[in-house]
């Protein structure tokens, strides 16, 4: 499973679209428009989208960006 933290799960929750590879495609756009810290973001997420197949896209676009936090104190990060 790909990990994602909480502002790049925020980041793609927020995008218009609910697709897979038309957030990617949204968030490549997105970097050319940005800032550099942001883009770092950007990009980092769009690598783990990426990485990503159907199913487990499907479950991040269905879970709440709240239980990845608690789950990042779990793991100590």
């Amino acid at each position: 499973m790909v990990h994602m933290t909480v502002e790049e799960i925020n980041l793609v929750k927020g995008m218009d679209t609910q697709e897979h590879m038309e957030i990617v495609q949204e968030l490549t756009q997105l970097t050319y428009h940005c800032g550099t810290d942001f883009t770092e973001l950007v990009e980092s997420t769009i690598r783990k989208l990426e990485q990503m197949g159907e199913d487990e896209f499907m479950e991040l676009m269905e879970y709440p960006a709240e239980i990845y936090d608690e789950e990042d104190e779990a793991d100590g990060r």
